[in-house]
């Protein structure tokens, strides 16, 4: 009996094991690698249009300067965007215009989720930002108009 017991508990054990080994999706995890990758609503050129749109890089850059940096943040398996930051390379960018991203990318649209092995998966994804300053503020004041 305690050899039965025992050999239930060890396919048990193995088919966990191997379940996990497969790569199969999980909750919890963040994906860096997936099939098809997370997108905006309407493609990047729409992405980058909202974020044209809902920044205030005016206030903060000075015309003729450049700003390279990478964001990167998680989109959840419904869409939503969390845990913003600055990815490692971040490049030149100051505080005042990642806070002023991050409160725009805050008030983002939902995104369709990557999916990993036919199933929606969270997910990194990593934003790069160039900007040029001279270029945004001739946008920005065009869009008042």
């Amino acid at each position: 009996m305690k050899r039965i017991i025992s050999l239930f508990a060890f396919i048990f054990i193995f088919t966990l094991g191997f379940a996990q080994s497969q790569g199969t999706p999980s909750d919890v995890e963040v994906y860096t690698e997936v099939d098809e990758l997370a997108s905006y609503p309407g493609g990047l050129a729409e992405l980058h249009k909202f974020l044209g749109i809902n920044t205030t890089l005016g206030k903060y850059g000075i015309e003729g300067e450049e700003a390279h940096f990478d964001i990167q943040f998680v989109v959840e398996k419904d869409g939503s965007i969390h845990d913003i930051k600055l990815s490692k390379e971040n490049g030149n960018v100051s505080e005042e215009i990642f806070k002023d991203y991050v409160q725009a990318l805050e008030r983002m649209p939902n995104w369709t989720p990557a999916k990993k092995d036919g199933q929606v998966v969270r997910s990194l994804y990593t934003l790069p930002i160039h900007i040029k300053f001279h270029e945004e503020l001739k946008f920005k004041k065009a869009k008042k108009k």
